[in-house]
């Protein structure tokens, strides 16, 4: 294997920080996941007082706990 000036060679997967869903439409959930390569896993259905109905209420992973690889599902609640 041989490597230019200043690359590294890859350590697998890209890890990415989770992106945030919440109070996104189940639409703009899977085209946010999309974009960075991610997929929509599991859809639950709760109630919120807070988020309108309709709306990401709840995802797993969350937000700004640990990280996830390109190809791997993030599941929401609506």
């Amino acid at each position: 294997l041989s490597y230019h000036q200043g690359e590294l060679p890859s350590l697998g997967p890209e890890e990415l920080s989770v992106p945030n869903l919440m109070g996104y439409t189940l639409n703009d959930a899977k085209k946010i996941l999309e974009k960075d390569g991610l997929k929509l896993g599991t859809i639950s259905y709760d109630y919120s007082e807070v988020y309108k109905e309709g709306t990401v209420i709840n995802q797993n992973p969350v937000v700004g706990v640990g990280s996830i690889k390109k190809g791997d599902s993030v599941n929401v609640v609506l």
